[in-house]
């Protein structure tokens, strides 16, 4: 905790409006200074600051936001776009993605080095809208959408499309019909082919990356969140993550990140572990009773396409030859 004084008061103003602290003149930016030199404060972003306690209770995403707030305040001029600008609509963002700042600049003022210190220069397409969310200057959902899906591979950019659907910050029909508008942008193929997996259902930005990185080991394009009767209590279903019926009419059933129901207490709820342990395995076990085979993908995996593309073939996982051909627009 900061002592009382102006330090106190500027630390308690930013811990208020979520934003990171700008110092009003240079004497405080000095006093701050000194404070980072002894570890009580940081300095995330030039000529911003936090206190350390805090900023360690924050995750990247909400870091990153911390610091898009102060800019926004100290350039209101400015209008972030592409990953900055999805997190201030509230979409999902991997963290992987959320610790560069973008921000959209005229095409005649962006120079050789589009990207400094973290800073990266977005030029905007044909079709390109801004909106005012939160009192910050962005890219619109869509436009923002569609940026992220001709930036990135789909096991990132597909969170995106997904929890803009998922949040109601824009229709399928609205994110296809601006991307129909920026045909002459050099990664349109791409971008579209993302847009069309871009699927509500998905209840999550890790579910969400997982189908992108399926995507892009040449997957078919699953059924998402299947209900599948219980054969123990008719009361109950089981829901799939993402399912698939193969050339033989069998089916099979891809889970995500399965260790997060053991830890996490929103889902554990009040049974112990034990108890968690024994539901998911008369779960798998009754799907497997229904002709379901089940096979899971854990986190650190979608960094290692080739593992991913083993257990699509030893679990028979039907694939796209259209997507396939595409595979090296992703490479």
């Amino acid at each position: 905790m900061t002592s009382n004084g102006p330090v106190a008061a500027l630390a308690e103003q930013s811990r208020r409006e979520r934003r990171c602290i700008i110092p009003p003149d240079e004497s405080m930016r000095r006093v701050l200074c000194r404070r980072v030199d002894r570890g009580s404060f940081v300095r995330p972003w030039r000529g911003l600051y936090a206190e350390a306690e805090h900023w360690r209770s924050l995750d990247p995403n909400e870091q990153s936001l911390h610091v898009i707030r102060a800019l926004s305040a100290a350039h209101p001029d400015w209008t972030f776009a592409g990953p900055s600008a999805a997190l201030v609509h509230g979409l999902d963002c991997p963290y992987a993605l959320s610790g560069d700042i973008y921000r959209l600049v005229p095409r005649h003022a962006r120079d050789t080095h589009p990207r400094r210190n973290r800073l990266v220069a977005v030029t905007p397409g044909a079709g390109t809208r801004t909106e005012r969310v939160d009192g910050i200057m962005v890219t619109s959902a869509e436009t923002t959408v569609y940026d992220c899906a001709a930036r990135f591979r789909p096991s990132h950019a597909l969170a995106f499309a997904d929890s803009a659907l998922r949040l109601g910050r824009s229709t399928i029909s609205s994110l296809t019909e601006h991307g129909m508008g920026r045909r002459r942008d050099g990664s349109w193929a791409r971008a579209m082919q993302l847009l069309a997996l871009a699927n509500g259902a998905s209840e999550n930005g890790g579910e969400s990356r997982c189908r992108g990185m399926l995507h892009e080991c040449g997957a078919d394009v699953p059924q998402l969140q299947v209900e599948v009767p219980c054969l123990t209590d008719r009361r109950r279903v089981h829901r799939t993550d993402m399912m698939w019926v193969r050339e033989d009419g069998s089916h099979v059933a891809c889970e995500f990140d399965g260790t997060r129901k053991y830890v996490d207490p929103a889902m554990i709820g009040t049974r112990d572990i034990r108890q968690v342990v024994t539901e998911e395995r008369d779960r798998q076990q009754c799907l497997q009773q229904q002709g379901i085979d089940v096979f899971r993908l854990f986190h650190d995996q979608l960094d290692r396409p080739g593992t991913v593309r083993r257990l699509l073939s030893v679990n028979r996982v039907p694939t796209n030859d259209i997507i396939r051909r595409q595979l090296g627009a992703w490479s």
